[in-house]
């Protein structure tokens, strides 16, 4: 691959430091983070919940065995056992393949049974969802919960929509996570077992001060890495790449 380009642009500083590692001249290396910023529909439009419970909302585009969500019910149903008045909103695609795949529609079996159980406490809706429904969602809850299991070393698209939403952010320490943002700076970060996420849920029900100031430091962060500063990165890389 090397051989063949004039540069690689990677989205964070893991990913290059395993392609450097791997042999990849240091030269060819760009890093352009994801991008992020407020859906433009949204823009200055007020949502409200439409009940008194703490909303943790989940997303996570196709469902997935590592993404935690039988982790994250866990730790949901241990909060309501302790009194806490917490609600889980889940959204989800079921992909086609999984027709094919019966471990998979095993554990979807396995998702959707637990949800069930848990009644009122879990709210799981699956299906496609737009950009606008997605941010409708995350804007009517308190926290937004993201307890992936996987170790994949990449930058998650989900984090990077939702983190101009004013929500704190619970996440599990893995690269794609860990890489991008810092534990009580702007983000709660755990393992991904169900005691670890309810301890942060119930920290951040519990420390408004720190809920505030992981969004605002959120915030700070969407606003840097608005799409308009990185097609900027992009074209000054573009420029300095022709120019060689």
């Amino acid at each position: 691959m090397e051989k063949v380009t004039d540069a690689i642009i990677v989205l964070n500083n893991m990913q290059y430091k395993v392609l450097k590692s791997y042999g990849v001249s240091e030269a060819k290396l760009i890093v352009i983070p994801h991008g992020s910023g407020p859906v433009r529909y949204e823009v200055g439009v007020k949502h409200h919940k439409t009940n008194s419970d703490w909303v943790v909302i989940f997303f996570q585009g196709f469902i997935n065995p590592n993404k935690g969500l039988l982790e994250l019910m866990d730790a949901v149903k241990m909060l309501s056992s302790e009194g806490y008045k917490v609600k889980l909103k889940m959204l989800g695609s079921i992909p086609y393949q999984w027709r094919e795949d019966a471990k998979r529609r095993n554990y979807l079996r396995t998702v959707i049974l637990k949800a069930t159980t848990l009644g009122d406490v879990v709210e799981l809706k699956l299906g496609l969802f737009t950009d606008e429904e997605i941010i409708k969602e995350a804007l009517m809850s308190d926290i937004i919960a993201l307890p992936y299991t996987d170790n994949y070393i990449e930058t998650s698209g989900v984090l990077h929509k939702l983190m101009w939403c004013g929500k704190p952010i619970v996440v599990s320490k893995i690269p794609r996570f860990y890489t991008e943002l810092t534990h009580e700076a702007n983000c709660l970060m755990v393992r991904p077992t169900p005691s670890e996420i309810a301890v942060a849920i119930k920290r951040l029900i519990s420390d408004q001060r720190l809920a505030q100031s992981i969004v605002e430091n959120l915030k700070r962060m969407s606003c840097e890495r608005s799409w308009r500063n990185i097609a900027k990165l992009h074209l000054k890389s573009y420029v300095s790449i022709f120019r060689r």
